[in-house]
């Protein structure tokens, strides 16, 4: 799966040991397509933790083929494969966890604040 993720955040708040910034993206496995947007908390310029609400494309049965429990639909012969599915889209959430690794997060002789 292919993808580009991008966080943005002031830079008035890198003073700041913890602060939100905004985080949006866009993947593809070449056969469907998600899109998500969210926030992400920055915690010492290290650790970015992400929440995000997204779009999701997915491939469903048509309504008129699906079976029910009180009766059956039959499928015409001749039908193709891609005249039983149609695309639609779902909502996703995602949660996250990044890592930056120029700085120790956790020691005391860094340079981030």
């Amino acid at each position: 799966m292919a993808g580009i993720f991008i966080t943005f955040f002031p830079t008035h708040k890198l003073a700041h040991k913890t602060f939100v910034g905004f985080s949006a993206g866009y993947t593809t496995n070449f056969q469907s397509n998600n899109f998500f947007a969210g926030a992400s908390v920055v915690v010492r310029q290290n650790v970015l933790l992400h929440a995000n609400l997204g779009i999701r494309q997915v491939t469903r049965l048509k309504g008129k083929y699906i079976k029910n429990f009180t009766n059956s639909v039959a499928i015409p012969t001749g039908i193709e494969g891609k005249d039983l599915v149609e695309d639609n889209f779902m909502p996703d959430i995602a949660i996250g966890i990044s890592f930056r690794f120029k700085d120790n997060p956790f020691g005391t002789n860094n340079n981030t604040p």
